[in-house]
């Protein structure tokens, strides 16, 4: 089911990549762009931020879609300009360190979480336990901290 609550997220970004890449292959102008979408996804990101576990449907719905606009529009303007400034051998490290940070911060966050929330819980099993399998793998007094513990990891990374 969490993949079809992404599907207004997904269709937002690819809707908002392809008119975004059509609008610089047309123009060769992608600043305007750049700024617009920083600024969509600011504010998206501060909504999504809001969100909690109860969260009413219409809410996150709304949000991913104002975020995927914002990130398909803008999230291949930096890259096509990398590309054109950087050595290709540049690339792939550039990359492997934004997401290394990224899993960093969202994993030592979920785990300082549960030692406050729920010390209890093996960190070990939390790591190793995908988010879709949260319900089958823990106990079910203990789940409500789990999926705590996933939205603040998520808020960092």
């Amino acid at each position: 089911m969490s993949g079809v609550r992404n599907l207004p997220l997904i269709i937002a970004v690819t809707i908002a990549t392809i008119v975004s890449g059509a609008s610089i292959t047309n123009t060769g102008i992608y600043a305007p762009i750049l700024v617009g979408s920083a600024a969509i996804a600011t504010v998206a990101a501060g909504l999504i931020y809001t969100l909690d576990v109860g969260t009413g449907s219409g809410k996150w719905i709304g949000y991913q879609v104002l975020a995927g606009v914002a990130w398909g529009a803008g999230i291949q303007v930096p890259m096509i300009a990398t590309q054109g400034t950087s050595k290709e051998l540049d690339l792939a490290p550039k990359t492997a360190i934004l997401l290394s940070a990224a899993q960093t911060s969202f994993l030592h966050t979920m785990l300082k979480e549960m030692r406050e929330m729920a010390p209890q819980v093996s960190q070990s099993q939390l790591v190793q336990t995908g988010a879709t399998e949260i319900r089958q793998v823990f106990d079910e007094n203990v789940i409500p901290f789990v999926i705590r513990t996933y939205m603040e990891g998520l808020k960092v990374a």
